[in-house]
């Protein structure tokens, strides 16, 4: 469990540079990544911010998030 926390704690931390550097798209890969580490309790974070993608035309990030939220509902 350890790395799996160590993981989520580096993209939480790319993503307050990507929000502190104003780099968007970083910014959401880096919540979409961090989201999925936490499976089924990050799901309606994923799906959240996989329609935040999908609002600014980032369809890949998009597709991504969605992906991963299929996943952690175990379908």
């Amino acid at each position: 469990m350890g790395d799996r926390d160590t993981a989520r704690r580096r993209w939480e931390r790319l993503g307050a540079e990507g929000r502190e550097y104003g780099m968007a798209i970083l910014t959401l890969e880096a919540g979409i990544e961090g989201a999925a580490l936490d499976g089924a309790a990050g799901r309606n974070r994923l799906q959240r911010l996989g329609a935040e993608a999908r609002e600014r035309g980032l369809l890949l990030l998009a597709g991504r998030a969605e992906r991963l939220a299929v996943a952690a509902s175990g379908r």
